[in-house]
């Protein structure tokens, strides 16, 4: 059946049509592949708008093809019309969930948001009216195969040649998303290898070629090696085994054994043992063959989000605080991380980590739209399984076709393995649009078979003004939403583009005039509070190098005062744009708070405002209730800075910041006991921080335990070998101690990175005459005292872990 069902339809219409069909074509292509590394922007956020794009101009072709022809035939679907019920249930909590603009298109492009949600809609529309014959059906799936086999050529050189990651400047082993989104990819692979295989009548030829596919699609799934996936695939491979060998293949000329699909026996098999036996090596260092794969192909990635319990639990103390009907507005599921995240993560090495997604995209989509979403997405997903298990189980052989009905069942199996994968993971905007266009082809397939109970709506513009106006008017919507969407999101990537870019200037060379005039493109593009706090960071920074300068203040007061009003001018500008962003509030205290020495007045007052904003949206913050620390300690309150720090060390016992900002107040009240114990406790949370043993030594020092305090040292510079204040107090220990050898060693130690210091070769040159090494020397008491030294703050030093319970992996 063709679109268009009359011979009154012009050339240039059909050729309009052609032209969207094959930008369909292109967005199946494109979608696992495309990436944009020289942008700087992250490749999921590429990916949005680049599907985003080549779905908005299918459906301008779709539009301009459908007004000049007067004519569109829609199919009677009841999954076509519940698929929209998810916007519409966004666009309601978008205007309802007081989330503000964020939510259309995600504060920086997203997928939950209104926009994203949105293009999905139209994609699985777009292509359940475009894919009117089995034809043009395949040619969706000879794209995803053209992909599939340019991603497996790319993917296997990066795997085995892990260097190219750095080389080519990429921000994964994975072109699709994470890791886990590769692995997802390839089950889909997997799973249309073993239909074919069931459903297909293949010549020997082609069956090898479709057995070299299936093994590459399980390296990769074994490399990803994620259980949950193996479960997933595990079953699907089961079904297919089990109807392989209870029925007969769409091809009679199969018989007995040769109808049984062993490839999805070894797909089973090799499920099972992925999931029963798992990585182990024993003290021998000898692995099971789960552990030597995942040796063998260690690609370092793994994917980390809140489980399945604090997902529900966030979401159900979200919902009592008011986001019961309409949920907390699309995008805002770091808000509700932030405010109800259990104290058990601050133990974890993502605690200062801010999750943006929940379990699952469809659990987070629930939390964030509300009753209204959950409703939305269970209709849709009874709807959607209820009519492919219906059309599969009334499919009868005689009124079969092979390629048709091969089209049908494997839209619909691999469909559902990808919303699957919506619910119980976070899947890359790929695989969630790929989820739309298979959809769209299982819609579209049911006009394929003579049995089908779908019929179409006939939309002549001629033949019923009413029908037509209505019609008419609609499209003209479409059209015009589709270039404001194009427009939309080509504006917020390039802002985005501009945003990346000044971060990188400022980390790479300290370009602060190049990075403060991306940052300002980026803004005067899109005013998102990520953009201004990036702004005024840039001021704070041009405002501390001001200080540092040392000149006369009525040099300095014009441009310092521009400087800074600026800098609190856009923090205040992100706290309004998004107030219950807990960042922006400790980016404008912590603006604040860096000019407190110079004596500005009343930045203390408003310091203290921000943060205790801050500690309100994210109450049990360890860094928060530190920075109050800091903050109360620079202006001599040590009572309130100890309150404050204890009780971060409370919520993070091994917050090592902390803990040493605690071990300098117990310093300045002389209680160099619990210093020392302090300390020693960071030494025992993490035993590979130099920083750490080397204040744990200058502590022995200062109370002349230098036999202690050189064990502490040595310690600090087999960590770091290039670690010269540990050396330099090293020396000094070992020269108390009576050790003039050891202690002329790592003087020399010392001068190797600082060779022009005139006081350590003096003192190298009085040790290797057998001299007092400070003789001759003007400060030789200050040379030899820790008096007043300041315990420096170090960054908290925990790497990335797997992690359990309320986290999963």
């Amino acid at each position: 059946m063709d679109m268009f069902n009359t011979s009154n339809v012009s050339k240039t219409s059909k050729l309009i049509n052609s032209l969207g069909y094959w930008t369909l074509l292109l967005l199946a292509f494109a979608l696992p592949v495309c990436v944009l590394y020289s942008s700087g922007v992250p490749s999921l956020m590429t990916k949005i708008f680049a599907g985003g794009v080549l779905v908005l101009v299918t459906a301008v072709f779709f539009v301009i093809a459908h007004i000049r022809a007067q004519e569109i035939l829609l199919p009677k679907s009841s999954i076509l019309g519940v698929a929209w019920l998810i916007p519409i249930a966004y666009l309601l909590s978008t205007l309802f969930a007081s989330s503000g603009n964020q939510s259309i298109f995600g504060e920086r492009l997203t997928m939950d948001s209104l926009s994203f949600m949105l293009i999905s809609a139209l994609a699985l529309t777009i292509t359940a009216i475009t894919l009117t014959t089995t034809k043009k059906a395949l040619g969706i799936y000879l794209a995803m195969l053209g992909s599939a086999t340019l991603l497996t050529l790319i993917e296997l050189y990066v795997f085995f040649v892990p260097s190219s990651v750095q080389s080519f400047g990429l921000q994964s082993v994975s072109l699709v998303g994470t890791l886990n989104d590769l692995g997802v990819f390839f089950g889909l692979i997997t799973i249309f290898v073993l239909l074919s295989l069931v459903l297909l009548p293949v010549t020997s030829i082609v069956r090898g070629v479709l057995w070299i596919v299936l093994t590459a699609s399980v390296f990769f799934l074994t490399a990803v090696n994620l259980t949950v996936l193996w479960w997933i695939i595990g079953a699907f491979a089961l079904a297919f085994f089990v109807y392989s060998i209870s029925s007969l293949t769409f091809s009679k000329k199969l018989q007995g054994l040769e109808n049984i699909s062993l490839a999805s026996l070894a797909v089973l098999l090799l499920s099972f043992l992925f999931i029963a036996v798992p990585p182990v090596v024993d003290e021998a260092g000898n692995s099971n063959i789960t552990a030597y794969v995942a040796h063998r192909v260690d690609i370092g990635e793994f994917d980390v989000r809140p489980s399945w319990s604090t997902t529900v639990s966030i979401g159900s103390q979200a919902f009592k605080d008011g986001g019961l009907v309409f949920g907390t507005g699309p995008g805002t599921f770091y808000h509700q991380w932030a405010r109800y995240m259990p104290l058990s993560i601050n133990v974890g090495a993502f605690w200062l980590t801010d999750f943006f997604y929940g379990i699952g995209l469809v659990p987070t989509s629930i939390i964030t739209t509300g009753l209204l979403g959950a409703i939305a997405w269970l209709v849709f997903f009874v709807v959607f399984i209820w009519r492919g298990a219906r059309n599969l189980i009334l499919a009868k052989d005689g009124d079969k076709n092979d390629i048709a009905n091969y089209v049908r069942v494997t839209s619909f199996v691999a469909a559902l393995y990808l919303w699957i994968n919506t619910v119980i993971q976070v899947p890359s905007p790929t695989l969630v649009l790929y989820a739309a266009l298979l959809t769209g082809v299982f819609i579209a397939s049911l006009g394929f078979v003579s049995n089908s109970h779908t019929t179409y709506f006939k939309l002549a513009v001629r033949e019923n003004p009413r029908v037509g106006f209505v019609a008419t008017l609609c499209l003209t919507l479409l059209l015009l939403g589709s270039a404001g969407g194009i427009y939309g999101l080509t504006v917020r990537y390039i802002a985005e583009a501009s945003y990346q870019e000044s971060a990188d200037v400022i980390s790479t060379n300290g370009d602060i005039l190049g990075a403060y005039a991306l940052a300002n493109k980026a803004l005067q593009l899109h005013q998102t509070d990520v953009y201004y706090r990036l702004v005024s960071n840039i001021d704070a920074v041009r405002v501390q190098n001001l200080i540092a300068q040392n000149k006369p203040v009525e040099e300095i007061k014009t441009e310092f005062e521009g400087y800074l009003s600026t800098s609190i001018g856009n923090a205040l500008e992100a706290t309004k744009l998004d107030e219950k962003d807990y960042q922006n509030w400790v980016n404008l205290g912590s603006i604040y708070q860096s000019v407190i020495p110079i004596g500005v007045g009343g930045v203390v007052e408003s310091a203290v405002a921000a943060y205790d904003e801050a500690l309100a949206l994210r109450p049990s913050s360890p860094s928060i209730y530190y920075a109050k620390a800091v903050l109360e300690r620079s202006r001599g309150d040590n009572a309130k800075a100890r309150e404050y720090v204890e009780k971060a060390i409370t919520l993070r016992n091994q917050y090592t910041d902390a803990i040493f900002l605690l071990a300098q107040i117990q310093i300045e009240e002389n209680d160099v006991e619990n210093a020392i114990n302090s300390v020693e406790a960071i030494t025992l949370f993490n035993p590979s921080n130099a920083v750490a043993f080397f204040q744990l030594g200058l502590l022995h020092y200062g109370v002349e335990n230098f036999a202690v305090a050189a064990q502490n040292f040595q310690r600090a510079v087999s960590i770091s070998s290039d670690y010269a204040n540990a050396h330099y107090f090293l020396g000094l220990s070992y020269w108390r101690l009576g050790n003039t050898n050891g202690a002329l060693a790592e003087f020399k130690e010392v001068q190797k990175t600082n060779p022009e210091n005139a006081n350590v070769n003096a003192i190298i040159v009085n040790l290797e005459a057998g001299r007092d090494p400070f003789v001759n020397l003007e400060n030789a008491d200050q040379l030899q005292t820790i008096s007043g030294a300041p315990i420096q703050n170090i960054d908290d030093g925990v790497q990335k872990t797997e992690e359990t319970g309320p986290l999963s992996e």
